[in-house]
């Protein structure tokens, strides 16, 4: 009996280990299905944030593999797919090799992170990083979306990139961030088409939603890296705890967001119940009655 007293819990701490090992190393593919009359085509969007250079392997095959399941029409990286950080290696050649094989099969459109933003604004630190992304990037076809809007006539729909200065994810409380502010960086909001916004912070949901984003594709927050039964995610970049937002999907009046776990990690490389992810989003076209009666349906 008093043997046993030692080893219970021994064996609960190398099981907790263990768990720990396995929720913290691969990922899974997170889906979603959502409906917009503002087109009469489905769309298929691959979504991927927070990767940080993270390498599953022969620079992520298996991240490709997964989105060559969903087959999607493209790909949107919502930020932080590099690391500009202290305690994480920055370079990101493995990632720009999985971009590579990625673009070779997909369109793919770049939002900016915390950490690419870093790159830029930090040159004392980064003098070149930030070009030779943008070039690397460039070579790819890969639009970098500098507070810039793409129109997909295909698809009626316009995907948005929105850059924040660095100072819009420092500390606990938030920079204010205005509907009036975002259309000075991006222009009005398109009401005609189905509006995608790559907007990393997930914070300003509701800036978001008074601007004109019919889809926010966000990240940043990680899944809170420890979630919580009942609770959700424990902690929030800049140390701030229970975040309002931490991952799945949440709707601002007629404005849905996706909020992704993130496919790596940096800082803490530790995920409990958190598992990192890849989202695989189905967006279905509402097709009208005049439409359906001209398609003989």
């Amino acid at each position: 009996m008093h043997v046993l007293f030692y080893i219970v819990p021994a064996l609960i701490v190398v099981l907790l280990v263990v768990y720990v090992i396995i929720e913290s190393s691969g990922f899974r593919c997170v889906e979603y299905t959502l409906e917009t009359d503002k087109t009469d085509k489905d769309l298929k969007i691959a979504m991927i944030c927070d990767l940080h250079n993270k390498d599953y392997g022969n620079e992520n095959e298996a991240l490709i593999e997964a989105i060559d399941a969903f087959h999607p029409d493209f790909v949107c990286f919502a930020g932080d797919m590099v690391t500009s950080g202290w305690d994480v290696s920055f370079n990101y050649q493995k990632t720009l090799g999985f971009m590579r094989k990625l673009a070779a099969k997909y369109p793919i459109y770049y939002g900016f992170g915390n950490h690419e933003q870093n790159f830029n604004e930090d040159r004392k630190k980064f003098p070149h990083e930030f070009d030779d992304l943008k070039e690397a990037l460039r070579d790819m076809q890969i639009p970098l979306l500098d507070n810039e809007q793409i129109v997909l006539d295909r698809y009626h729909t316009v995907i948005c990139g929105l850059n924040l200065e660095y100072d819009f994810y420092r500390g606990r409380d938030e920079k204010e961030l205005t509907a009036q502010m975002i259309e000075e960086r991006l222009g009005k909001a398109d009401k005609e088409r189905y509006v995608i916004l790559l907007a990393h912070n997930p914070v300003y949901l509701k800036e978001y939603a008074k601007w004109g984003a019919d889809l926010v594709l966000s990240g940043h927050v990680h899944g809170g890296i420890v979630s919580l039964p009942f609770v959700g995610g424990l902690v929030a970049p800049g140390f701030k705890l229970f975040p309002k937002y931490d991952a799945g999907l949440f709707r601002e009046d007629q404005t849905d967001m996706v909020l992704s776990r993130g496919a790596g990690y940096h800082s803490v490389p530790v995920r409990i119940n958190n598992k990192a992810e890849i989202v695989c989003l189905t967006v279905k076209g509402v097709q009208h009655e005049s439409e359906c009666e001209t398609a003989g349906v």
